[in-house]
């Protein structure tokens, strides 16, 4: 005959629903998952043909895929600074998003171990309850007859109370099960959030060197107008010049027809006297 102690007890369990970020390789962009469900925050895509790896950001209007990493994202050497600026933005934003999920899922596995370990105080009392049950009733043995109400009364509850511990222990069971699957998700969480962090660092790199050609670029521009300024002040002297030097042109050449005219003279008096010296001749 089974002897038992009769006791409830009414534990509340807590079942955890996290989804877990997934990796999808592909050529193509992916609308949903391979296993055909939808596409989530945190859902990481790779590209074999570019190298470029994706993650997947839930935005006001509907989710995309954001460029984060791999050596085909800087393959041509010419990164639009805006593009840098907004993929960091991005980045920023999905990183503290992750460090929000990381301490609620930390906060959820912090409260599954307090009621792990309640239920786990809840079975020891129950145990040691069972311990002194038996011993009563083995003090009650010499007066089985006059008490078998008592007994079949405290065997049923015993029953009762023997479900309640193996409900317990199962419970307990999918507790420690959820803290293992919470315990991977915050893993995976962290190790994509460092991979965050490492392409921010990547992208203000970048950005700083950009800048940096930007200010030489800034300076080269600066030098080339000052010579711009220097050569239109010397094609000004030139102009100046030119004018000088056809005003003297024009003296030289009215000077000329002068001496033409000085020639045509003398050469109409040579002529008059050649005139005048072969009339002498012939006299």
């Amino acid at each position: 005959m089974t002897y038992c102690n009769p006791i409830s007890t009414i534990s509340s369990i807590g079942v955890v629903d996290t989804t877990i970020p997934v990796t999808i390789v592909s050529d193509t962009e992916p609308t949903t998952r391979e296993n055909g469900g939808d596409l989530h925050q945190g859902d990481v895509w790779y590209q074999p043909s570019e190298d470029i790896e994706y993650i997947y950001l839930i935005e006001a209007g509907g989710g995309r895929w954001q460029s984060v990493g791999g050596s085909g994202l800087f393959s041509d050497g010419n990164v639009n600074l805006a593009t840098l600026e907004a993929d960091v933005a991005a980045l920023k934003v999905t990183t503290a998003q992750n460090t929000a999920d990381i301490a609620a899922l930390k906060t959820i596995v912090d409260a599954d171990t307090v009621q792990l370990a309640a239920n786990t105080a809840a079975i020891a009392i129950l145990d040691q309850t069972v311990t002194e049950n038996v011993t009563n009733i083995t003090t009650l043995d010499g007066r089985i007859d006059s008490q078998s109400a008592v007994i079949s009364l405290l065997n049923a509850n015993m029953e009762i109370m023997q479900q309640q511990i193996n409900a317990l222990s199962n419970a307990s069971s999918n507790q420690l099960a959820n803290i293992n699957s919470n315990t991977d998700s915050i893993t995976d969480l962290e190790t994509t959030a460092a991979a965050n962090t490492a392409a921010i660092a990547t992208n203000a790199t970048s950005i700083t060197d950009l800048t940096t050609s930007l200010s030489d670029i800034t300076t080269t521009v600066t030098t080339l107008q000052t010579n711009v300024a220097t050569i239109n002040t010397q094609l000004d002297n030139i102009d100046i010049q030119i004018g000088e030097l056809q005003n003297s042109v024009a003296a030289d050449g009215a000077e000329i027809e002068s001496l033409d005219v000085r020639v045509t003279a003398l050469e109409n008096t040579t002529d008059n006297q050649a005139v005048q010296i072969a009339a002498l001749l012939l006299e």
